[in-house]
């Protein structure tokens, strides 16, 4: 959740980023997919008989979203770039 955090120490910080209607969609999409990820997470943990690969797939898959979304970037360098062209 490094990306959501950091958005959100930064909203409650600095106030609603100044973005267009794309990178925000896409600050939305990065939280989403930590969100997804963060619930496989804990439901694997808790319900491990179906064996600890059953939701490498999903997660390979969500995982890869975000990668492409971020660009393995850090979180500071995500916001200005969704900030950059905007503000």
């Amino acid at each position: 959740m490094k990306y959501s955090n950091y958005f959100a120490t930064h909203i409650k910080h600095s106030g609603l980023p100044n973005m267009d209607n794309d990178s925000f969609s896409k600050m939305m999409n990065i939280v989403s997919l930590e969100g997804q990820l963060l619930g496989i997470a804990k439901v694997s943990k808790e319900h491990s008989p179906q064996g600890p690969n059953r939701y490498d797939r999903h997660v390979f898959t969500l995982m890869d979203k975000l990668n492409r979304l971020t660009g393995k970037k850090e979180p500071k360098d995500v916001m200005l770039s969704l900030m950059k062209y905007h503000g």
